[in-house]
């Protein structure tokens, strides 16, 4: 019986352990959607903005110095939209999610409580989710994400 007993615990204990560790920052490239500009993301030297063909890399216009797991690029290169953290169990409704770049300037960041009304937020087995990420639309005016109450949530990025 007790046999049982620590054969069960020892199930349990290995369902608890539902994720693996959170990937180190890693360097990787994205592009826009009419593939005119590219970002390079970097955990060294953060996010470096170039245009496709540009006969020298030293034209890349720097962002900024952090390292985002999510980085999104319009097409005329001028807005960058980061997602640089996941809504854990002990979240806060002012945690910052998305920052939005115009120009290699921080235009602003949304918080939690700004992208959703209230805390109807799906639990997933490392913490919360609330949409994802669609892109840029209307002429690189407006990004889109899908939330899970079937809706859209949409920013106006108008510069």
């Amino acid at each position: 019986m007790r046999l049982i007993f620590f054969l069960l615990f020892i199930l349990k204990m290995n369902l608890c352990i539902a994720d693996s560790p959170s990937r180190e920052p890693y360097e990787y490239k994205v592009c826009s959607s009419g593939n005119t500009f590219c970002a390079k993301v970097s955990p060294v030297s953060g996010i470096s903005v170039y245009r496709i063909g540009s006969p020298k890399l030293e034209e890349s216009v720097s962002i900024t110095k952090d390292w985002y797991p999510q980085v999104y690029l319009s097409n005329d290169g001028q807005k960058v939209l980061t997602i640089g953290t996941t809504i854990v169990p002990r979240y806060e409704f002012d945690q910052p999610v998305v920052k939005i770049f115009v120009g290699a300037k921080l235009d602003r960041s949304l918080c939690v409580k700004d992208l959703i009304a209230k805390r109807d937020l799906v639990r997933t087995s490392s913490g919360f989710s609330w949409g994802y990420p669609v892109g840029f639309s209307d002429g690189d005016a407006t990004f889109t994400f899908k939330l899970l109450t079937n809706g859209d949530f949409k920013i106006s990025i108008d510069h």
